[in-house]
């Protein structure tokens, strides 16, 4: 049976495994723990995102995102496709729909739904886990569970 999107016949698992088996080797998984991080404008990038959204709720944006460094984290997903651009990267898309962290976990099924690099998502939801970590009142080793478990 084919893919009605793709019209491609799905992988078989061993096909699915012995593919990534061979990215692996191309890029293991110590280096996906590289961050290249070129020159970038941060306000610049959240200024031209709001070039495109309602101005007159822009400021109500800043102050939500200004509540906790978890809020900022979430509002600024830009600034760290911006970071991880550069980084090496798997290669293997996923489909997910919005930001890949613990708040929209559950919502991968909607419409909205686009194609993202793995281990990009992968990253940005390790991040936001210990970032929700921080912000908990409690444990403080909570943290650094909470991202070595989304790891």
């Amino acid at each position: 049976m084919s893919d009605p999107g793709t019209g491609l016949s799905p992988a078989s698992t061993a096909a699915r495994s012995a593919s990534g088996r061979a990215r692996r080797r191309v890029l293991p998984r110590r280096g996906l723990a590289e961050l290249t991080v070129g020159a970038r404008d941060p306000l610049g990038i959240l200024d031209r995102q709001n070039s495109v959204r309602v101005p007159e709720l822009i400021p109500l944006r800043v102050e939500r995102m200004s509540q906790s460094p978890f809020a900022f984290y979430r509002g600024t997903a830009a600034l760290m496709a911006a970071d991880l651009a550069q980084s090496p990267h798997s290669g293997i898309l996923v489909a997910s729909c919005g930001d890949a962290h613990v708040s929209n976990f559950g919502f991968y099924a909607s419409p909205q739904a686009a194609s993202g690099v793995r281990s990009e998502r992968l990253r940005r939801g390790r991040v936001g886990s210990v970032g929700v970590g921080r912000q908990a009142p409690g444990d403080q080793h909570r943290d650094r569970r909470a991202g070595d478990l989304a790891g």
